[in-house]
């Protein structure tokens, strides 16, 4: 199978074929800390040697559009991170197009709070690459939570990172992909936005394969409503500030502002009309920001959002657009007013806000100018009252009369408007249908596509789950193809508490045994598919299992450094051969049951005698990893193979290496 996995794939269908998320630490290109040796996509070493100019140190991302390294720059030493396609020079062109484009739109980007592209080409081998700042970071929402920082602290972070949005934006760079996790922060405290895989620029009216008619681009939880509508033409920057709107959501209160689990279609529905929860509702103790730097003191358990915080919230995640802040730089103004102290501009359409505002600012001028005015005020109030009551006796006649004819003009116009009533409610419940039946058809289709993408990566059991998920009605042709696909497997066993990391079938073929990464191994019975034994012992991840050629024993291999001999009818652990400094990566028996040839990754084989579990002798020669050991049929001879690209062949007698 592939390196990438069914659910990075799966991403990229649902994110408009983006990278996928880093973990809970990110490096420079959102990747976390990966300690598996790198690989390419057709599955060979790393390419240490492949980019002129650099060296190589590890794999540290691998997601559903490229393979991010840890790099060192030989010519200055300085630590950067390399971006390369993922399936290379067998990459289709649109893959190629759409890394292109990355480059091509972050490489205008120059601004100390976007992680910058300073360097890209191709290798020989035609690898397509990008070499951008190595920055050791955590994303936004992590970054919030462990420090523990107050509304003022997040706030001011949170503005930078709209200053940074906001950058993009004016060289015409929509990002469309924004979220926590594209937004790491560094030691320094400085955000970093990343990832601009599914960005577009604004002048680009034309259709590309980063923005397809009818294709949902971005991460479900951050869209806009006009992303989850599917339509390009509807996107521009206010789709940005949308998300902006969510991360400052999260960042406050640890929750979304609407549900985000569930099916697609449920989802893309409360995106497009649910309106957000007020934070202050949302927010939470335990997952939200608790404490203020100003203003006034917090009794504990209160929360600290105010009526300020969160109309601004609110103003960002207005479902229509023309509602919404009309950019980034807008919304990073408003935040600045918000902690100078000063009217926010969400709420200039309040004179009573906006005095208030200024009186605090201005508290002992204002005393004696508000003790001034107010007395005016009372005189010209006083004043005004005595005349409007000599003048409305006067008019209070004429209103009577008035009001009774708009009366009758009122009923003769309900009259007419309850004929057009009915019909209204009937077009209204009609269009409501039709669009709910649109959103429905969208998510069955995006199924059946995440369906066929699990069949090709053989993840069966997730293919099933998704056709159980499409609604009866809407199964034609196309669900009927893959569900015939999904049910032609002989036998699943399920039940294993871990990821299964070896297997064996035994002579008779009446038996399977399957080695985890807890350590244990499980016994199943291949007819009734029912688990037999559990075997316990090892300490460590099984590597390698099999069956004696009689079927009455099994050995094991693990990564604590032992192998073990157990009994295939009670489970019992026989013996425990001890001899190997690391991890036993391989194991076979012998054809007639005496012997146990053992690989490991310290580059050594080991024969074993199986009957006392001592060791017979040790074979060297390979200069890496030993990962495959079999006897040949008539147990004369021993087959090694090895991550040094070699495979040897043994004298099982004497140890010696014969070819």
């Amino acid at each position: 199978m592939p390196a990438d996995s069914f659910d990075d794939r799966a991403k990229d269908i649902l994110n408009g074929l983006g990278d996928s998320d880093p973990g809970p630490e990110g490096d420079a290109a959102g990747a976390g800390d990966v300690t598996l040796p790198a690989a390419d996509s057709q599955g060979t070493a790393p390419f240490s040697e492949a980019i002129d100019g650099y060296e190589i140190l590890r794999e540290i991302h691998r997601g559903g559009q490229g393979v991010v390294y840890q790099a060192i720059q030989r010519s200055t030493k300085r630590k950067v991170a390399i971006k390369v396609l993922l399936e290379g020079p067998y990459a289709s062109k649109a893959a190629r197009k759409r890394f292109e484009r990355e480059i091509e739109l972050v490489a205008q980007l120059k601004h100390p709070n976007i992680i910058a592209i300073f360097h890209s080409g191709q290798t020989s081998d035609g690898r397509q690459y990008c070499v951008m700042d190595y920055v050791r970071g955590e994303p936004l929402d992590l970054y919030v939570h462990k420090q523990k920082l107050s509304l003022e602290d997040t706030l001011t972070l949170f503005s930078k990172v709209c200053g940074a949005v906001n950058y993009a934006h004016q060289k015409g760079v929509i990002h469309r992909d924004l979220k926590p996790s594209n937004v790491l922060v560094d030691s320094d405290g400085e955000p970093r936005v990343l990832d601009f895989g599914l960005a577009k620029q604004m002048v680009d009216r034309q259709e590309t394969v980063l923005s397809l008619t009818g294709q949902v681009v971005g991460t479900l939880p951050y869209m806009s409503p006009e992303q989850a509508e599917g339509n390009p033409d509807k996107i521009d920057i206010r789709t940005d500030v949308y998300a902006l709107g969510v991360i400052l959501y999260q960042m406050l209160t640890g929750q979304y502002p609407y549900p985000v689990v569930g099916q697609m279609t449920e989802v893309l529905k409360h995106i497009a009309e649910t309106q957000p929860t007020p934070p202050s509702r949302s927010w939470t103790s335990d997952s939200g920001v608790t404490t203020r730097t100003s203003r006034k003191k917090l009794r504990a358990g209160e929360c600290p959002i105010d009526d300020e915080v969160q109309t601004i919230v609110l103003r960002t995640l207005a479902k229509e657009r023309e509602r919404r802040y009309q950019s980034a730089g807008e919304l990073a103004n408003d935040v600045e007013h918000y902690l100078a102290n000063e009217p926010i501009e969400a709420k200039r359409d309040s004179a009573f806000y906006v005095l208030k505002k200024q009186l605090r600012r201005y508290k002992a001028p204002a005393a004696a100018a508000a003790i001034l005015v107010l007395l005016l005020l009372g005189w010209g109030v006083t004043m005004s009252v005595l005349s409007k009551q000599n003048r409305g006796l006067a008019r209070d006649y004429a209103k009577i009369a008035e009001k009774e004819r708009k009366a009758r003009e009122e009923a003769d116009t309900r009259a007419k408007e309850n004929l057009n009533l009915a019909e209204k409610e009937r077009q209204a419940r009609a269009l409501a249908d039709q669009r709910a039946g649109a959103l429905q058809l969208r998510g069955y289709y995006h199924s059946i596509s995440l369906a066929q993408v699990a069949y090709e990566y053989n993840e069966i059991r997730r293919m099933k789950e998704l056709l159980q998920e499409c609604p009866e009605d809407l199964r034609a042709w196309e669900w009927q193809y893959l569900h015939y696909l999904s049910d032609r497997s002989i036998l699943t066993l399920r039940g294993y508490p871990d990821i299964v990391s070896a297997a064996a079938l035994s002579p008779h073929g009446k038996r399977i045994v399957s080695g985890g990464v807890n350590g244990t191994l499980t016994l199943w019975d291949a007819a009734t598919n029912e688990e037999v034994l559990t075997l316990r012992g090892h300490d460590g991840i099984i590597f390698s299992v099999a069956f004696s050629p009689d079927g009455k024993q099994i050995v094991s291999g693990s990564s604590d450094e032992t192998l073990k001999l157990w009994d295939a009818a009670t489970g019992e652990n026989v013996l425990t051969l001890r001899g190997h400094a690391v991890s036993v990566s391989s194991a076979a028996f012998s054809p007639d049951g005496k012997r146990i040839v053992s690989g490991c990754i310290d580059e050594t084989l080991k024969l074993w005698d199986a009957a006392t579990g001592d060791e017979v002798f040790t074979l060297r020669g390979h200069e890496d990893n030993v990962h495959s050991v079999a006897f040949s049929p008539d147990g004369k001879q021993i087959v090694s193979g090895s991550s040094d690209e070699t495979l040897k062949l043994w004298d099982a007698a004497t140890g010696e290496n014969v070819l």
